[in-house]
């Protein structure tokens, strides 16, 4: 059983949510706290096992006194309700669950007053989550559903666990802590500004604006994303289209003849945007090539791209003279701080000669890819401190 305070930690981070003021949130009450720390150390429970030999995957969602018939859309599937009712546990969790792919479908349980047990109601239908690139814009029955606006875990791996409501996120339980939801980095107020600064030169942006830099800043994360999901860990460094190679403190490897076209891509995009077959095609080349270069970060070494996205070289390797910067936590995607300084001692040589490099080359952006999940981001923000993102990969959004 999970200790007491991670329950308290999760109803603290869901009622901070529920109240804050932008998001507009449905004010749903939760069952008593007994039910909500059962439901959690279930839940937990079931990421330690396996079914046929395989990790369980699943989405799981609390309800408590909540007419489900009245939160769903005209276009929208309606919850499926079991015939028979059982009780709910780890075990019955992970022998249910392999049956419904937590990325179409939540499975629904329900607090029930009467026995004081967490009891199976039956399943929530949605859609897949989708990017900029891989959307279709255009809606029919049954295409609109989003993830239940319940109390929502999700498995990230063991003893890993991702607490959302609807379509947003509240936290991240890994490793023995939890933490708190915040915007993601690429936002105006953190990290995305830089990367934003340097796009604005673009002729692409001179042209069609803020339409432009909403595509690379939704690749960018595609990019980083994609290169995570393979496994391997890597660094992608991005740098200012009119820096000369000899700048660059960087020893090529691999390099290509010819470009990917992946900026002309965004430019059909852009210009089709109101013709919804070829947007949805060229969107497509988009969504395609973002997996090839991502691909790319796989190769030992770093993958060397332009804030345009042409791959100058993979498999590089950094070779920036030792900093005396001092490394501090960047703002978040609120704006808040900088913050406390990084403890780079404590990683390994990718992030030291990706801090390195960007306290050496002005404008510069790298990224550092671990196996174990997080994207950590660096940029030299003066001469003396280098701004690091500990994890790009903390968003709102499930």
């Amino acid at each position: 059983m999970l200790d007491p305070q991670f329950t308290d930690a999760i109803l603290t981070a869901w009622t901070a949510d529920q109240a804050h003021p932008y998001k507009g949130r449905a004010q749903r009450s939760l069952p008593p706290r007994s039910a909500v720390k059962r439901f959690l150390d279930e839940s937990f429970l079931a990421t330690l096992r396996d079914e046929e030999g395989q990790p369980v995957k699943f989405s799981v969602a609390l309800t408590w006194d909540q007419n489900l018939e009245s939160m769903v859309g005209p276009t929208m599937h309606r919850p499926l309700k079991l015939q028979t009712t059982a009780e709910f546990s780890s075990a019955s969790l992970a022998k249910l669950a392999p049956a419904f792919d937590p990325v179409l479908t939540t499975l629904l349980v329900t607090w029930s007053d009467a026995t004081a047990k967490l009891e199976w109601w039956g399943i929530w239908l949605h859609a897949q989550g989708h990017n900029r690139f891989s959307e279709v814009p255009v809606g029919v029955v049954g295409s609109a559903n989003f993830r239940p606006d319940f109390l929502t875990i999700i498995s990230k791996g063991r003893a890993a666990l991702a607490i959302a409501r609807g379509n947003g996120l509240i936290g991240i339980f890994q490793a023995g802590y939890f933490k708190p939801a915040t915007p993601t980095p690429f936002t105006n107020n953190s990290l995305g500004k830089y990367v934003f600064a340097s796009v604005q030169s673009d002729p692409i942006f001179v042209a069609a604006g803020m339409t432009y830099w909403h595509y690379v800043r939704d690749a960018l994360e595609l990019l980083l994303s994609e290169a995570a999901l393979r496994g391997h860990g890597g660094t992608v460094v991005l740098l200012p289209s009119n820096l000369a190679p000899s700048e660059a403190f960087y020893e090529s490897k691999y390099k290509l003849d010819g470009t990917f076209s992946l900026q002309e891509t965004f430019q059909k995009c852009i210009e089709t945007e109101r013709q919804i077959e070829f947007a949805i095609a060229h969107r497509k080349v988009a969504n395609e090539s973002i997996q090839r270069i991502s691909q790319l970060a796989s190769v030992d070494g770093a993958l060397i791209l332009t804030f345009g996205f042409h791959v100058l070289a993979f498999g590089a390797t950094l070779t920036a003279p030792r900093t005396s910067s001092s490394p501090v936590i960047g703002p978040d995607g609120f704006g808040l701080g900088p913050g406390a300084p990084f403890e780079i001692s404590r990683y390994g040589t990718r992030h030291r000669s990706a801090m390195d490099f960007v306290a050496s080359v002005p404008g510069a952006l790298a990224f550092v890819i671990s196996q174990d999940g997080p994207i950590r981001a660096f940029r030299g923000a003066d001469n003396s401190t280098v701004h690091v993102w500990p994890d790009c990969t903390s968003s709102m959004f499930v």
